[in-house]
């Protein structure tokens, strides 16, 4: 999970669970954290902000593609704008996710995508 909001990432982890997932969970703040933790873990699926503290989700999402990292990227925002939702697709993320209508549905898309 990469976002700028410490009370979400622990919103979202709590989401995961208590739906029993027994995945390993890696959280980020900043675009340099993620980039160390995803060298360091090679996660199966990101949950990334558009928004972070010091530089763009949407940076990052094209740094994992053009890496040849094989993960599943979910974008998350509260910016869901059909012009962000386009770009994130055509950079290659999976799923473009309204950070507060569509909280609730985070684990059956793990389900759908693993």
């Amino acid at each position: 999970m990469v976002d700028d909001s410490p009370m979400f990432i622990s919103r979202l982890a709590l989401l995961l669970r208590e739906s029993g997932s027994d995945s390993e969970i890696f959280m980020t703040e900043t675009y340099d954290e993620a980039l160390d933790c995803l060298a360091e873990h090679r996660p199966d699926i990101v949950f990334l902000d558009i928004h972070l503290q010091n530089k763009s989700g949407i940076d990052l999402l094209k740094v994992i593609r053009l890496s040849g990292w094989n993960c599943k990227v979910i974008m998350l925002s509260n910016e869901t704008k059909k012009a962000y939702r386009m770009q994130c697709e055509r950079l290659g993320s999976v799923r473009f996710l309204d950070k507060s209508n569509d909280f609730e549905n985070i684990p059956a898309l793990i389900t759908e995508l693993n």
